[in-house]
């Protein structure tokens, strides 16, 4: 999915919620979840280390309410296969999981910087999140 998508459904989702489009706030909310964000992966992942089936839920649970809220609804699936696999996956299953989390947030982070930045994305920011080829 392109970054540029990303920062459309999370706006689209943040006014639907909000009910007008309030920039201001938009800003805060995503810079709020960009803050959060790394400390609830890296608890996910302590639970998966730990085989702590109940703190996975917990995390993937947490994750995936924020991420739904804001739009990010790749996000959100991969948390929910994540609460789904469990704990008692092969180590290889999680593994893929985990991959697939990561190249996701490496996408989400560069939505939010673009949705935090004030008016449109900046030069660097649009060079980093618009594809070359379609």
């Amino acid at each position: 999915m392109v970054v540029l998508d990303l920062v459309d459904r999370m706006r689209t989702r943040l006014v639907e919620q909000l009910g007008e489009e309030d920039p201001a706030f938009m800003r805060e909310l995503a810079s709020v979840f960009a803050k959060r964000i790394d400390s609830t992966v890296e608890k996910l992942r302590d639970a998966i280390s730990a085989g702590d089936p109940v703190q996975l839920h917990n995390r993937t649970h947490s994750l995936r309410g924020a991420a739904a809220a804001m739009g990010l609804d790749e996000l959100a699936e991969i948390a929910l296969s994540l609460d789904v696999c469990g704990c008692d996956a092969p180590p290889e299953t999680l593994g893929e999981h985990m991959d697939a989390l990561d190249a996701c947030l490496a996408r989400v982070r560069l939505a939010l910087a673009a949705v935090m930045e004030e008016g449109a994305p900046s030069p660097v920011v649009k060079q980093i999140i618009t594809p070359e080829t379609a």
